[in-house]
């Protein structure tokens, strides 16, 4: 069972490990103190507990350093100020199934949260942790007693916002966040699109989801771009309220005519793309896909496009390559990929909260992999 396999993790990772907590070091210009922007490299050793292709740091936390990486290694990541500086006056956009959603609301969650979600899956590695993050119900909305989806677009939201009006310096970001959302009956009467804004001391960052499960994305006239992310319009639809008779789409068509018609209008800088359900968008359709954005960044050369994949199913965690392999897109060399495919290799089921959505352990390492294809680490 899950949790006999999760005891016995427990009790040999306690056993073997006894690291002291790693600490982030300031970085110096001169006399200058800065914010840190990388965490120190950290320790990584390989366990037997873990898949080929991860190791175990020093905070018990697994990392992917991918399948050729030696026993033993150091691994670097950016911290919250890291992530901060990276992403501050760019717009990124999401466009993809309920597997996009949860990792803009990973993303979103941490820079407001500043930490890293600890879900059920940590709990082996972190046996002190007797319950989880109150922030994994942002990626896994049946955490909370299997909440409807109105109470969860309405909580999801006001968990993505603050606005810290009580900050004592211009140094403290504000997050706020719009959510374009309802939940009918079957995927085409059913809407999400969300939108975050972080004000920091680095400048303005902005975090947009498209929802695109069947293919097609539908954007509200009351929303961003078509108005301000600010509007007090009374005919703004609130959270879960956003149905077919409460809205005015303005934009309904496919990715690729949404990437031509809205990015721009967004200002994009960055998109994630992922087309929809497996089912519908198999390998080929994605391969083919990517002569599409190597054409479209030919034509926006100030837009960065990457091909999202899908995490394989928890059923086909030991062959992920049956439904995507990177390196056979037939325009791949051309475009960026974040491959969420490979990483989830012979993973612990658990990692798993039903049979397709992952939980934090997977959705942080997507989001390191992320924010290092926008901000490489030289």
């Amino acid at each position: 069972s899950v949790r006999l396999r999760r005891g016995v993790v427990i009790a040999f990772l306690t056993s073997f490990f006894m690291w002291p907590n790693a600490k982030t070091e300031m970085q110096t210009n001169g006399s200058e103190e800065l914010l840190p922007l990388l965490e120190k490299s950290r320790p990584c050793n390989k366990v037997s507990l873990l898949p080929n292709g991860w190791c175990m740091d020093d905070e018990m936390m697994p990392r992917y350093v991918g399948e050729n990486s030696e026993q033993s290694t150091d691994v670097q990541l950016y911290t919250h100020e890291g992530y901060n500086k990276c992403l501050a006056n760019k717009t990124v956009v999401f466009i993809g199934d309920s597997r996009v959603r949860y990792q803009y609301m990973h993303l979103a969650g941490y820079l407001k949260s500043k930490q890293f979600m600890k879900c059920d899956d940590q709990s082996p590695y972190h046996p002190e942790n007797t319950s989880n993050d109150p922030e994994c119900y942002l990626i896994d909305y049946e955490s909370h007693g299997g909440r409807d989806w109105f109470t969860w677009y309405k909580e999801s939201l006001t968990m993505l916002t603050d606005l810290n009006n009580n900050a004592s310096s211009t140094a403290e970001a504000q997050q706020d966040s719009l959510c374009d959302c309802f939940r009918g009956g079957g995927p085409t009467g059913s809407y999400e699109n969300r939108y975050t804004r972080r004000r920091t001391q680095y400048g303005e960052i902005n975090l947009i989801y498209l929802q695109s499960s069947t293919g097609t994305v539908f954007v509200n006239q009351e929303f961003p771009p078509f108005n301000s992310f600010d509007s007090t319009s009374p005919t703004r639809c609130m959270p879960g309220e956003c149905s077919p008779q409460n809205r005015n789409n303005t934009f309904t068509g496919d990715v690729k005519a949404a990437l031509w018609d809205i990015l721009p209008r967004l200002n994009a800088t960055h998109a994630f793309i992922n087309l929809g359900w497996k089912h519908k968008f198999p390998f080929r359709a994605q391969s083919e896909f990517t002569c599409v954005m190597k054409e479209y960044m030919q034509a926006h050369p100030n837009i960065k496009l990457h091909l999202m994949s899908h995490p394989p199913k928890s059923l086909d965690i030991p062959n992920p390559l049956k439904d995507f392999d990177a390196n056979n897109l037939k325009c791949g060399d051309d475009v960026g990929v974040l491959d969420r495919s490979i990483v989830n290799e012979d993973v612990p089921i658990f990692w798993y909260w039903d049979s397709m959505h992952v939980l934090s352990i997977l959705n942080e390492e997507y989001n390191h992999q992320l924010i290092k294809k926008i901000c490489p680490i030289v």
